[in-house]
């Protein structure tokens, strides 16, 4: 959504939304290839404490940035972006993908991070469902100090070019979150609606933005994930991450 129609909504609903600054996947503007990192950081920088462009709507994160192979694009945006990090205080959230058996990209993601003077800590690696899948991959990353985010709550529907990566089931993800708090790692979950396809959306037959409000907080109860845990994922942590710390820089 565009900055002026955001502001309009804000204007009329009464949940809060929060904008983002950074760009999502391999389908950049011409100035990502023109431009050096620093110039992309000093946009995420500006949007972050002016607003973006001249519409005053300030963006409150960095991200989701992008880095679904990651390419080359995505890294020089990612770079840029950790900078904004450090000199914001803001959270980051990276759009990851994950293909079975892959050990390496997300600590490679994270590597870049710290490489360019972010904080892991205030870092979200989102869209994680299917890395429930290889346990010892989540452990490792989580004792690194990242936040992993489980958002895709619903969607259980395979399609055309994703047919190496099986789609687990919203009772499959609740236990994957059980399993990660029992193991200590409850501060670094959050949980989140992505909705990325019209289909998705309640107005065309999807679970739409209140499906884990609505209907799945008594399956976390009914699994053995207790109330103080739930608060935790929900807002607790989120709370934290979306708040500004001091700049690094």
């Amino acid at each position: 959504m565009e900055a002026r129609r955001l502001r309009h909504a804000l204007r009329r609903q009464r949940v809060a939304l929060h904008p983002d600054a950074g760009d999502v996947h391999d389908c950049h503007p011409p100035e990502v290839e023109e431009w050096p990192e620093d110039r992309l950081a000093d946009l995420m920088v500006r949007e972050i404490e002016e607003g973006v462009a001249d519409t005053g709507v300030r963006a409150g994160h960095i991200g989701e940035i992008g880095c679904e192979t990651p390419t080359d694009r995505e890294r020089k945006v990612l770079r840029a972006a950790t900078q904004a990090q450090g000199r914001t205080g803001a959270m980051l959230m990276i759009h990851q993908g994950w293909k079975p058996g892959d050990q390496v990209t997300q600590h490679r993601l994270l590597d870049t991070v710290e490489a360019s003077g972010g904080s892991v800590r205030r870092t979200v690696l989102a869209h994680v469902d299917r890395t429930g899948a290889d346990p010892g991959l989540q452990a490792s990353v989580l004792e690194r100090g990242v936040t992993i985010e489980y958002d895709i709550f619903g969607y259980e529907v395979s399609r055309a070019g994703a047919w190496d990566r099986e789609v687990p089931s919203d009772i499959r993800r609740i236990l994957d979150l059980r399993r990660l708090i029992e193991a200590g790692f409850r501060d670094q979950l959050v949980v989140a609606q992505d909705i990325c396809f019209k289909t998705m959306q309640s107005a065309y037959g999807g679970v739409g933005y209140s499906h884990i409000l609505r209907r799945l907080l008594p399956g976390f109860r009914a699994l053995g994930v207790s109330d103080d845990d739930v608060h935790a994922i929900l807002v607790t942590n989120p709370m934290r991450l979306l708040n500004f710390t001091e700049p690094v820089e």
